[in-house]
């Protein structure tokens, strides 16, 4: 079984352009996702695993190998872990 990744804390977000920028109202920070970070976002409100995400990742950007869209969606896994806007649970 895979981990499930899924929001945690308090966090606003808005829509600039093709860019999501999150606000996290506990900490005071703002997170300005890049357009593939802005793609993988939603699909995280109800959990979704690696799978899930890198194939959310590649039909929004069709041109992406499934590796270049694995490892992209394992970056932005663990920089959102890191910053503690997501859970991996699992």
């Amino acid at each position: 079984m895979s981990c499930v990744y899924r929001r945690q804390g308090t966090v606003d977000e808005t829509r600039v352009g093709r860019r999501t920028v999150l606000y996290q109202t506990e900490q005071r920070r703002a997170l300005v996702l890049n357009p593939a970070g802005s793609a993988l976002w939603p699909q995280t409100a109800e959990g979704a695993d690696l799978e899930q995400l890198t194939r959310a990742l590649m039909q929004r950007y069709p041109s992406l190998t499934e590796q270049q869209a694995s490892d992209d969606t394992r970056a932005f896994l663990k920089q959102m872990v890191a910053q503690g806007l997501l859970a991996a649970i699992g």
